[in-house]
């Protein structure tokens, strides 16, 4: 049984994560890797969670932004990386102090979504797994359709 802070993780991510593991089964692999490119923002942000798979958490918006790249494990992970470290620099919704630049400059580096962080760092593995195996959604994210069988939402 879930408890309350459980369900309401669960349901922050539960409807976009439905709809993803249903594309895919209708469309195939090739179809949702194509429709959950990267420059899909309204598809991707809702998945920018720690979704649990049997590697570990997964932040899946950061799986799908390197899924193109993910054919060789070392240039998703190589992507991942530069992209990561970009995105935590650049992020306009961070404000930058210009009286305390190297601490603003770290803050951006080492905030709590950061590179290392392990559903982040699990992303360009899990991404590599998806695209070259005939592994399915449901497959990879065993932990999480039992999870939402457990809260209700199948």
């Amino acid at each position: 049984m879930l408890t309350a802070e459980e369900r309401r993780t669960v349901a922050a991510w539960a409807e976009a994560f439905l709809a993803f593991v249903r594309y895919e089964k209708e469309n195939g692999k090739a179809w949702t890797i194509l429709r959950y490119n990267p420059l899909n923002h309204s598809l991707l942000t809702p998945l920018n969670y720690d979704i649990p798979s049997i590697y570990g958490d997964v932040d899946v918006d950061w799986m799908l932004r390197v899924a193109w790249a993910a054919q060789r494990n070392h240039e998703g992970h190589a992507f991942y990386y530069g992209a990561k470290f970009l995105w935590n620099v650049l992020d306009p919704r961070r404000g930058f102090d210009l009286r305390r630049p190297f601490h603003s400059l770290s803050d951006r580096l080492f905030h709590h979504r950061s590179i290392l962080q392990e559903g982040n760092r699990n992303a360009p593995q899990v991404a590599h797994v998806w695209v070259t195996t005939d592994a399915t959604l449901p497959q990879i994210f065993a932990p999480a359709m039992s999870l939402l069988d457990q809260s209700g939402w199948k």
